[in-house]
């Protein structure tokens, strides 16, 4: 593999990790709302009612932190197929 795709695979993987990340910190978020706890309950309530108002993101939060474990598995098997050769 030449040294830009391996750079560029290790970007990738860095960026799903963040979006990952992200998107299970929102749907936590939600999921504490429910019980009266969590960031929610801490924000302004302009911020908070941006969220709130939105229930559906919730599962929107959740499906992209699903595909973003789901792309992840090509790219890790790369970039560990990438080691495996340099090792060689």
């Amino acid at each position: 593999m030449r040294p830009e795709v391996l750079t560029f695979m290790k970007i990738l993987d860095l960026t799903l990790n963040a979006i990952f990340a992200l998107a299970a910190a929102l749907f936590m978020a939600y999921f504490a709302f429910r019980n009266g706890k969590g960031l929610f309950t801490v924000l302004p309530d302009g911020i908070a009612e941006l969220f709130t108002s939105h229930k559906g993101l919730q599962y929107v939060a959740l499906g992209i932190g699903v595909m973003a474990l789901v792309a992840k598995v090509p790219v890790l098997k790369a970039l560990k197929r990438q080691r495996t050769e340099r090792r060689m």
